[in-house]
């Protein structure tokens, strides 16, 4: 926080006068850049992805979908994206409810007696 003050020039004894009013101090926080300590704090899991590392990370995407484009093209091999903060993975392939380590051994003891799962 107090690195994010003096950027701008202000202290955090400033902090609710007329050189640094609450709410510009709430904007400074807000608008935070990638890199900036608090943004990291505000958006945890970003730690390092600047607007430079996004960029890149595009590039590496572009050069990946390129490189499947030259090459056999079927449709399981198609590249996935690297992974961003922010960003959930949509194509994500689940097998039905997690269950207690307990209720899979049961389960798996029933299937291999031959009784119908229940």
């Amino acid at each position: 926080m107090r690195v994010l003050c003096l950027k701008y020039g202000r202290s955090l004894d400033d902090a609710g006068t007329d050189r640094l009013p609450w709410m510009d101090l709430a904007a400074m926080i807000t608008a935070a850049d990638p890199g900036d300590p608090i943004f990291d704090v505000e958006v945890p899991g970003s730690a390092g992805w600047t607007k430079t590392n996004m960029l890149l990370a595009e590039v590496v995407d572009a050069l990946h979908v390129l490189m499947w484009q030259g090459g056999r093209r079927r449709r399981a091999d198609f590249p996935r994206p690297i992974p961003r903060p922010g960003y959930e993975e949509t194509n994500v392939k689940t097998f039905g409810d997690t269950m207690e380590f307990d209720d899979a051994v049961e389960f798996l003891n029933r299937k291999r007696a031959g009784r119908p799962a229940a």
